[in-house]
């Protein structure tokens, strides 16, 4: 028995070393598939380590750091900052956050006055590991990644994160992240984007095929079209741990154009599940972007995204709804 156990300890030794090895020659074959192509989480990440305090701090995915524009707040009376990264699930946003509320403490620094939460319905079905990948770079690496990797059960997340380690010690790695020629990073976590999305010449949109595979594989699996009850936990898990730094918290879904939203079909059991947990929480929450007046054109930059003149509209919008909220401002708090 101890023979056999002393045989797999050296197994296992063997097996880790040549991992190890593995990670450190050849880290670009390795990591191909998942090198940040849109992001700067490092850079956003330090701005919030260093320097002044938001009076709202946003989490979320990519809706987020292309809808919320600081410079918009700014002409507000308003400090926003987006600590987003792509399809940021509420696991991701919880360990971020916690990670986030550490920092300030450590160092004595204060929170920002209320939280918002940017939601939409696939980031309430993923697993959270594409998110978790691209806040690995270009930044300090932490235990608290690792508790951020193992929640999210798959062996990848690990995977990157050893990667992300052998790159630091042996210099090895290169930050793939950039953006596009027609974009630009903005201090406070926004992505500026002038770009418009194309008109339809058949009266079908560039997202017609998308929408159609997503309502068969709907079809096909009913159960994939409803919200992760994990990712719903991981949200309510968050919501306390504003409330428990001080913070007010704040569920927001940014807006879609109106025809890919009419043909989502996962958009109704998402939404319902986000407006049932934000009332059992007692959560503010900003949905209806309707004041805006969004063109669905010419205010996107794709059938997802808003585009500089659609995010300065929501912007104003949000900073307008986050306002009227009991505790921020002095109004009655508006119902969605």
């Amino acid at each position: 028995m101890k023979d056999l156990a002393k045989k797999m300890i050296i197994f296992g030794s063997v097996g880790l070393l040549l991992y190890a090895a593995g990670m450190v020659m050849v880290p670009g074959v390795l990591m191909a598939n998942f090198n940040s192509t849109d992001w700067f989480f490092g850079k956003i990440y330090g701005e919030l380590s260093s320097g002044p305090c938001p009076d709202i701090l946003v989490l979320g995915s990519s809706h987020a750091y292309r809808s919320f524009d600081p410079r918009v707040a700014e002409t507000n009376g308003v400090r926003l900052s987006n600590l987003a990264s792509p399809l940021q699930t509420p696991l991701n946003s919880y360990f971020l956050l916690d990670a986030f509320l550490r920092e300030r403490s450590r160092i004595g620094a204060c929170i920002p006055r209320a939280i918002a939460i940017e939601l939409y319905e696939k980031t309430l079905r993923d697993e959270g590991l594409e998110s978790f990948t691209k806040t690995l770079d270009d930044r300090p690496l932490e235990l608290a990644d690792a508790l951020h990797g193992i929640a999210i059960r798959d062996p990848l997340a690990m995977h990157m994160l050893v990667a992300r380690i052998g790159e630091r010690v042996f210099g090895t790695g290169t930050n793939s992240a950039k953006l596009r020629p027609f974009e630009m990073y903005v201090q406070g976590g926004f992505i500026s984007t002038v770009t418009e999305r194309k008109r339809p010449s058949d009266g079908k949109s560039a997202e017609s095929a998308t929408v159609r595979a997503e309502i068969v594989a709907c079809s096909r699996n009913p159960q994939s079209c409803v919200p992760s009850e994990r990712q719903l936990d991981y949200l309510q898990r968050t919501m306390r741990l504003i409330r428990s730094a001080g913070a007010i918290p704040v569920l927001v879904v940014a807006p879609m154009p109106s025809d890919v939203e009419a043909r989502n079909p996962y958009l109704g059991s998402a939404n319902a599940a986000i407006r049932s947990l934000a009332e059992k929480n007692g959560a503010s929450l900003i949905s209806d972007f309707s004041k805006a007046e969004l063109d669905d054109y010419s205010d996107f930059s794709d059938g997802t995204h808003l585009n500089n003149t659609g995010a300065e509209k929501v912007t104003g919008e949000f900073i307008r709804r986050l306002l009227l909220i009991p505790g921020y401002g002095s109004a009655p708090e508006s119902s969605s």
